[in-house]
């Protein structure tokens, strides 16, 4: 999220006593106020005395954005910076409008002209670095984050763009030191905890994610999404006992989900000291996908790589028919999946272009990007009506490489 900031006393100081800078006070006091329809009116009527009072202009940009008339304030601060573009917080709020019109230069030289006139403008770093990221200007976004950082150490929307930035990066151990700076802020946010451990498991830190994961179950033990993710963290590890163990917890507490008992089946331990090892892991797997089997459950297939679970890719390395365990998972989740086809109740209209869709389901972001996003980039956009149905994590991609060139996402 880029940051607008609302009335600041370096706008206020355009005031320097008359009707009009007093009519101009009582507009912010109702823009403070949250009337916004009052405020508006007061500020307009600012603008038909002086129709320079870039105040004025401003103001009624951050009523637009507020109100999500981007166009409007579009207009309104990039008058504001023409009657006055010596304010660093109009250069600031006009790149948070251009950013929502993806006017992306437009955007990055918005939030260039807001830090060179104030070097210690924390939050319009904070927006360089995020368009810098969309750019990828990867080491000139992680240096204006940093300076937003070094400017207000609490910066939320820094930290959170710097681990992000981090992330895409894959250096997870520093990712992991950010988003722990943000904790502070979020002490009860168990997301935030979880991505802190999956960020250690991305280094094969799983120790290490287990054990941070065990000192916030500690305080916070009723929390579902902390035990599942500890199981998460326990099957990659190959501890898969543990991991089941952690998974059932996670289902039986509030907010926790029936088919997070079942996700221990997607694990499977990469080396065995023994046969006997072997044996005893088949003989829990066959009875738990004959005990799942036998519930009443119907997955969200859509949802099976997030929050349920697909077959172990080590399974076939044991040296065994596969076949049997295959077939059980094939029944477990073939009820998920209608056989017929129900009518829609939509009337299907005629369309000029040829409407192409692609599912990308949890889980499979990564290879979308590299082996069909290229495809995607090159359909023309004059006959072809794209349409993207994915998880949040592709929105970054999607908003820079794709929907400049048009495109829909659900």
């Amino acid at each position: 999220m880029l940051r607008a900031i609302e009335h600041d006393q370096t706008v206020m100081s355009e005031s320097n006593g008359n009707r009009v800078d007093d009519l101009f006070r009582r507009g912010v006091l109702r823009h403070k106020q949250g009337n916004l329809n009052a405020a508006k009116e007061m500020f307009r009527r600012v603008l038909e005395s002086s129709p320079q009072y870039a105040g004025a202009w401003h103001s009624l940009g951050l009523i637009a954005l507020q109100q999500n008339a981007i166009s409007d304030a579009v207009f309104s601060f990039e008058q504001a910076t023409i009657f006055s573009d010596s304010y660093p917080i109009y250069w600031n709020n006009y790149g948070v409008a251009l950013l929502e019109v993806r006017r992306f230069e437009d955007t990055k030289n918005a939030f260039k002209k807001a830090v060179l006139l104030n070097q210690n403008y924390a939050d319009a770093w904070s927006n360089l670095g995020r368009v810098q990221m969309v750019a990828k200007q990867n080491r000139e976004a992680e240096a204006s984050l940093q300076n937003a950082i070094h400017l207000k150490p609490q910066h939320k929307d820094a930290l959170t763009h710097l681990a992000n930035l981090y992330r895409l990066q894959r250096r997870h151990r520093e990712c992991a030191e950010t988003l722990q700076k943000l904790l502070p802020l979020h002490p009860q946010d168990d997301i935030l905890t979880c991505h802190i451990a999956e960020c250690y498991a991305s280094t094969k830190m799983h120790e290490e994610a287990v054990e941070y994961l065990s000192q916030t179950i500690a305080h916070r033990p009723q929390q579902a999404n902390l035990h599942y993710q500890q199981g998460v963290q326990f099957g990659e590890a190959g501890q898969f006992h543990q991991s089941r163990a952690c998974f059932q917890r996670a289902a039986s507490l509030p907010l926790g989900q029936d088919v997070w008992r079942w996700k221990h089946l997607a694990y499977c331990p990469v080396y065995f000291d023994n046969t006997q090892q072997i044996d005893e892991y088949w003989h829990q797997l066959n009875a738990d996908l004959d005990e799942a089997i036998a519930e009443d459950n119907i997955y969200d297939w859509r949802m099976l790589v997030q929050d349920g679970f697909i077959p172990s890719f080590h399974l076939p390395h044991h040296n065994r028919c596969c076949r049997e365990i295959k077939e059980k998972f094939t029944r477990l989740f073939a009820k998920s999946f209608p056989f017929e086809r129900p009518e829609s109740p939509f009337r299907v209209e005629k369309r000029d272009k040829i409407r192409i869709g692609f599912l990308v389901t949890p889980g499979q972001e990564g290879g979308f990007v590299r082996y069909t996003g290229g495809i995607v980039k090159q359909l023309n956009t004059s006959h072809f009506e794209i349409v993207l149905i994915y998880w949040p994590s592709l929105s970054d991609w999607w908003y820079s490489e794709v929907s400049p060139t048009g495109g829909t996402v659900c």
